[in-house]
């Protein structure tokens, strides 16, 4: 299964690399900060992050809390254990920006990174009745969109993508789609 995670991703780092060629970069290389109001809705959570985000070129870094509503437990947990239905976490990320294709509009790929906490009360027969157990999950996901520029301050974006949620970088135990919009606001 390990070669499908590394398929995928020389493909995404070659298109991200490979769409610089096709002409001069005339954006300004100034170091510009921003807030970035996301919300992600990928397979059994719904996410919603507001991120500082610094801007560098094509390049933009993110980060920032996130509250996390778990809409439904994913396949590997038992189906009537209960859980906590919302949680805080931490959100952060790296995009990558092509030039303009039209006037206004760019494509970009993303990485992006979550991590939060999952509360659980698994039932059992014996006393204790139940019990709370903790768990950190990591939640990771690659993913290509379109960002629509309203103004030279405001970005309206949305984009698909894939990922997991076992911790280590793409490593697809299950496939997670993942689909997001958001507006960003750069200084």
């Amino acid at each position: 299964m390990w070669y499908k995670s590394v398929y995928f991703l020389g493909i995404f780092v070659f298109l991200l690399i490979h769409q610089d060629c096709f002409g001069q970069n005339n954006q300004n290389e100034a170091l510009r900060p921003g807030v970035r109001l996301t919300t992600v809705y990928d397979y059994w959570i719904l996410h919603n992050a507001i991120n500082l985000n610094l801007n560098f070129g094509n390049h933009n870094l993110y980060i920032g809390p996130e509250l996390v509503h778990i809409l439904r437990l994913p396949k590997k947990y038992d189906d009537i254990d209960n859980y906590r239905s919302k949680s805080i976490g931490l959100n952060f990320g790296y995009r990558y920006s092509s030039r303009e294709l039209v006037p206004r509009v760019k494509l970009y790929g993303q990485l992006n990174f979550s991590i939060f906490q999952l509360k659980l009360i698994e039932k059992q027969l014996g006393p204790p009745f139940s019990q709370e157990k903790l768990q950190i999950v990591v939640e990771n996901t690659a993913s290509f969109g379109v960002d629509y520029k309203v103004s030279n301050k405001i970005h309206l974006f949305s984009g698909l993508g894939f990922g997991s949620y076992d911790g280590f970088f793409l490593m697809i135990n299950s496939f997670t789609p993942t689909f997001y919009v958001g507006i960003d606001y750069n200084w």
